[in-house]
C-alpha cells in the first residue's frame, strides 16, 4: 500500500511543532513502532530547528510523508541560502545527538535540488519486533533440543558437526570483520563530538567528567558484587606479587606494538587506546579536520549498517547454535540462568534505592516528590528496553517536573546516552562473571580488573542497534578467555537483563543530571518540590 501526505507551514517554532506533530500522527496511521516515531521527531526537529536558526527571513516548508515497499521517507522542502544543517560540525555539542542518531541507522540526507534545501529521512518498516523473533528461535531450538534423544546419533554427529557448526562459525567470522571497526569509530566519534576543546567550557567538562566518574564507579561496584557471587572454577588464586605482577603486565600491555595487530586480536583495550589518541588530536586540531570528522562520522554510518545486515541472520545463528548447545550439554546450562537473573534485579534494586535516597538528600527532596516524577520514564525503559526510545520523555521531565535547565538537559540527556551508562555494566559483568564461572575459566586479580575495564568501555561504546550487545559480548568473551561456544548462552542471558538494566539506566540519569544542575546552580527548586 502507498499513502503520501503533506503539510505546508512556516519554518519557525511554531512550524516545527505543527511538523513534529503531524509526523507523529502520521506514522502513528501507518503502524510505525513507537520507538521509530519517536527518533523520528526528534531527528526532524533538531535539524529543522538548525535550519530554522540559519535563515534569516522563516521561509515556507513543504513536509511530505511517503510510504511505500516497506520504507517510510519524510522530505522536507525549504527555500533560503544554502545550508547543510545535517552537518555536525558547525554546531559544537549537536554533534552528540547526531551521533546517536548515526548509531541508530536514522541518519538523514540533504542535498541542494532545484534552489532549494531537501531533507529527507528514511526509516525501515514496522516489521516484527527483533525481541518476538528471538524468542521464537529460542523456543524452537529448546523444543528440538529436548527431542534430541530420538535422534539417531549418527544423525545428530552429521548435523551438529557439519550444518550447525558451520552456520554458526560462518556468522561469527563475519561479524568479527567489522566489530573491531565499530568500537574504534565509535570512540573517536563519540570524542569529536565533544565539539571543541576551547568551546566545551565548564558545563560540558563538568558533563563529561561525572558521567565517567559514574560510569567506572558504578561498573567497579558491579564487579565486587559479582566477585562474591560467582566463582569461576579452577580459579588460579596465587599470593599478592604474583597477582600485582598480572595487573602490571595487563596495564603495561593495553600499549599496542602497532596500529593494526588491536584489530587482528580484537584487543579492545589495545582499540580503545589507539581510537582515544586519535579523537584527542582531532579534538584539539577542531576546524581543520572539519571534513575528516564528517568522513568518520559517515564511515560509522555505514558500519553500522553493515552490522545490522548481518544481524538479520541473528535468529538463524540463535536458532543453530542453541540447538547444538542442547545436543551437547543438554538443558542444565540454561536452567542455571535464575542465579544471574535474580542477582541482576538485587543489584540494580540496591544500586537505585541508594543512589535515589542520596540524591534526595543532596538536593534536599522528599523520595515521594521524587519517585512518581520518575516512574513513567522507568517503565518505558523497563518494557522497551531502549533509552532512544525514553529520550523525548526524559527531557519533558527534566524540564517540567524534576526543574533542570533546558540547556543542562538538551545537552546532557545525549551525552548521557552514550556515557552514562553505570547499570548498564551489569548487563555485562554478570554476563561474564557467569560464564567465567561455567566453563571453569581461570581467574586473578587482573582478570577482575580487566572485566571491569571493557565493561565499562564496551557500555559506552555499544551501539543502540540490533547486533550491537552481540558485537560488543563478542569482544567481552575474547578479552576474558572465555570460549566461543558460551556466546549463544550470554546472548540468551543478556537479551533478559537489558529490560532489568535499561529500566534502572533512565531514572540513574535523571538523578544525575539532578545532581549536576544544583551544582551547577540550574536547578529550579519550585518545580522540584512541586507534586504532580
Amino acid at each position: 500500500m502507498r499513502t503520501k501526505k503533506t503539510i505546508l507551514v512556516r519554518l519557525d517554532a511554531t512550524g516545527i511543532d505543527s511538523i513534529s506533530e503531524a509526523i507523529g500522527q502520521w506514522l502513528s496511521e501507518a503502524g510505525e513502532q513507537r520507538r521509530n516515531i519517536l527518533r523520528t521527531r526528534i531527528a526532524m526537529e533538531a535539524l529543522l530547528g538548525k535550519a530554522a536558526e540559519h535563515s534569516a527571513q522563516a521561509p515556507e516548508v513543504m513536509v511530505s510523508f511517503h510510504r511505500g515497499l516497506g520504507r517510510a521517507t519524510l522530505t522536507a522542502r525549504y527555500g533560503g541560502e544554502r545550508f547543510d544543517p545535517t552537518n555536525a560540525a558547525e554546531n559544537d555539542l549537536d554533534e552528540w545527538s547526531d551521533g546517536i542518531l548515526v548509531s541508530t541507522g536514522y541518519y538523514p540526507t540533504w542535498r541542494w535540488r532545484g534552489k532549494q534545501n531537501e531533507l529527507s529521512l528514511s526509516l525501515p518498516g514496522a516489521g516484527i519486533r527483533t525481541e518476538l523473533v528471538l524468542l521464537g528461535c529460542i523456543a524452537a531450538a529448546v523444543a528440538l533440543g529436548l527431542m534430541g534423544g530420538t535422534v539417531p546419533e549418527g544423525i545428530r554427529a552429521v548435523v551438529g558437526g557439519y550444518v550447525l557448526t558451520l552456520l554458526s562459525d560462518a556468522f561469527l567470522n563475519l561479524l568479527n570483520t567489522f566489530i573491531g571497526v565499530m568500537i574504534f569509530l565509535s570512540v573517536i566519534n563519540g570524542i569529536c563530538g565533544i565539539g571543541n576543546a576551547a568551546a566545551f567550557g565548564k558545563i560540558g567538562k563538568t558533563m563529561v567528567f561525572g558521567y565517567l566518574s559514574n560510569t567506572f564507579l558504578i561498573c567497579g561496584v558491579n564487579v565486587l558484587a559479582c566477585a562474591l557471587f560467582f566463582h569461576p572454577a579452577g580459579g588460579v588464586q596465587g599470593n599478592g606479587a604474583s597477582q600485582f605482577h598480572a595487573l602490571l603486565e595487563m596495564i603495561a600491555g593495553i600499549i599496542p606494538g602497532d596500529p593494526i595487530s588491536p584489530f587482528q586480536t580484537r584487543n579492545t583495550l589495545q582499540i580503545v587506546l589507539v581510537a582515544a589518541v586519535v579523537g584527542g588530536v582531532l579534538l584539539c586540531m577542531n576546524s581543520d579536520t572539519t571534513e575528516l570528522r564528517r568522513w568518520l562520522l559517515q564511515t560509522q554510518a555505514l558500519i553500522m549498517r553493515i552490522i545490522s545486515a548481518i544481524c538479520v541472520l541473528l535468529p538463524l545463528y540463535i536458532f543453530t547454535s542453541l540447538l547444538q548447545q542442547f545436543w551437547d550439554s543438554g538443558i542444565g546450562i540454561f536452567v542455571q540462568l535464575w542465579k544471574p537473573l535474580v542477582l541482576c534485579v538485587l543489584i540494580s534494586a540496591v544500586l537505585l534505592a541508594v543512589t535515589l535516597l542520596f540524591t534526595c538528600f543532596q538536593v534536599k527532596v522528599s523520595p515521594f516528590v521524587l519517585v512518581p516524577k520518575l516512574m513513567p520514564d522507568f517503565l518505558v525503559g523497563l518494557s522497551t528496553a531502549s533509552a532512544a526510545t525514553a529520550m523525548p520523555l526524559s527531557l519533558e521531565i527534566n524540564e517540567k517536573k524534576l526543574g533542570i535547565d533546558p540547556v543542562l538537559s538538551n545537552t546532557g540527556t545525549p551525552i548521557g546516552a552514550m556515557l552514562l551508562v553505570g547499570s548498564y555494566t551489569l548487563l555485562y559483568v554478570i554476563t561474564g562473571a557467569y560464564l567465567a564461572e561455567w566453563y571453569g575459566v581461570s581467574v586473578n586479580l587482573a582478570w577482575w580488573v580487566t572485566l571491569w575495564l571493557v565493561c565499562a568501555i564496551l557500555s559506552m561504546a555499544s551501539p543502540p542497534v540490533a547486533g550491537g550487545t552481540l558485537s560488543c559480548l563478542s569482544i567481552l568473551m575474547t578479552q576474558l578467555g572465555i570460549p566461543a561456544e558460551g556466546l549463544t548462552v550470554g546472548l540468551t542471558l543478556t537479551m533478559f537483563l537489558d529490560f532489568i538494566c535499561t529500566g534502572v539506566r533512565i531514572p540513574l540519569m535523571h538523578l544525575e543530571q539532578l545532581s549536576q544542575a544544583q551544582r551547577l546552580g540550574m536547578l529550579n527548586r519550585e518545580i522540584l518540590c512541586r507534586k504532580q
